[in-house]
């Protein structure tokens, strides 16, 4: 099973299992296309995401709402669903 935890400064949320099954789906979908290498923003990331399934976990960085970075190997892609996970956390209590 996987689970996604979403981190933007001091707001947390786990993503339930209709939102862990959209943002897989758009992830894989996003990782077929082309990537660039490196992170060149001068700003901060918008929010953390950690997604664990079984014994691994990879942890992705949100840069400028749309631009999703793998942290391990160091890849960029147009993330757009990543305005969706924005809204998810703005309406979090």
């Amino acid at each position: 099973m996987t689970s996604i935890r979403v981190l933007a400064g001091n707001r947390k949320i786990d993503l339930d299992p209709t939102q862990v099954g959209l943002f897989t789906r758009e992830l894989k979908r996003v990782k077929k296309g082309p990537s660039s290498k490196g992170v060149v923003f001068g700003v901060q990331p918008e929010c953390t995401i950690s997604v664990k399934s079984g014994n691994s976990r990879r942890d992705y960085r949100l840069y400028a709402r749309a631009v999703l970075h793998d942290i391990k190997s160091k890849r960029n892609w147009q993330f757009y669903f990543g305005l969706l996970i924005l809204e998810w956390i703005g309406l979090a209590p």
